[in-house]
């Protein structure tokens, strides 16, 4: 990943110029944390101008003008933005990334087109993908009767300690043997490894993970399903399974069976990001990882 930093932004015209019929996207990311996100193909040049964003004359250079092919002229303010980013940290190639850890990941979720799409919301243990079976009341209190009949449509009334890859992960069931729902601590790498940044990309907001070697991936934020109907909303709430069972932890409480972990975030508080138990019944995404054979599944 090449990155251009305030004091060559210079340079990011030159770049533009020369690869004018390269198809590829760079990043504005503003000081705030929001990423505006730009393809080369719709930019004529960036300028400079001694003005702040609003035209009012300054000392020095305090503006950036992004003059796009249609005419109109974006100005951003030297000291709203913290980086321009030149680079596929974002692709709509359908490959896997290498973010130096101890897997490679998908660029896009289970069923998804585009990498900025959510795919399939899916319930764990389910390689069919198409139960949407659930056994709480609207409300989410009281138990109904044909509880252990739902489980067994999500791995079984008592489930394997971890289904990555096998015959009832989805993702290898839907991908091939070489794929499989990440394990809880190919998941938990994410978290303990890498940079996240909550960004906007192409009308989907989510989350960009920056890894150790500097490769990024992005993971929309798609909400959560139970039953038919969505108890967190797309854009607020991203949830990612993995492929271990909450029945073994060490909680106490009565419900843990009927639960697994997810790879959990969202805006609310301030944001998160962190594993949690969820029901296994709900909708949530998959993002398969190349499997690796010689690592033990947890």
């Amino acid at each position: 990943m090449k990155k251009i930093y305030l004091p060559l932004l210079m340079g990011a015209a030159a770049l533009l110029a020369s690869a004018a019929s390269d198809d590829y996207e760079f990043y504005v990311v503003l000081a705030d944390g929001n990423i505006t996100t730009i393809n080369n193909n719709e930019v004529d040049s960036i300028t400079f101008a001694r003005t702040d964003a609003k035209g009012n004359p300054t000392e020095g250079f305090g503006c950036q003008l992004l003059h796009r092919r249609d005419g109109t002229v974006e100005r951003l303010a030297l000291d709203g933005f913290k980086e321009v980013v030149i680079s596929d940290i974002i692709t709509d190639t359908d490959s896997v990334v290498d973010l130096g850890l101890s897997v490679r990941w998908r660029t896009r979720n289970l069923g998804a087109p585009t990498s900025a799409d959510y795919g399939d919301l899916v319930g764990w243990g389910d390689p069919t993908g198409t139960h949407h079976e659930q056994y709480h009341t609207s409300s989410y209190g009281s138990h109904l009767s044909n509880k252990n009949t739902c489980l067994g449509y999500y791995g079984g009334v008592n489930a394997p300690d971890s289904i990555s890859g096998s015959d009832i992960d989805i993702a290898t069931v839907k991908l091939g043997k070489d794929w499989q729902i990440p394990s809880y601590a190919q998941a938990q790498e994410l978290i303990d490894s890498c940079q996240w940044m909550w960004m906007k990309y192409r009308g989907a907001e989510g989350v960009r993970v920056t890894g150790p070697n500097g490769n990024s991936l992005f993971l929309p934020a798609a909400g959560m399903r139970r039953g038919e109907k969505m108890t967190s909303k797309p854009d607020d709430y991203g949830g990612y399974w993995t492929g271990r069972w909450y029945g073994n932890s060490p909680s106490t409480a009565s419900n843990k069976g009927e639960m697994s972990y997810a790879l959990t975030f969202g805006i609310t508080g301030g944001g998160f990001y962190k594993m949690n138990a969820i029901y296994r019944y709900s909708g949530l995404c998959i993002r398969p990882v190349v499997r690796d054979e010689e690592e033990g599944q947890d």
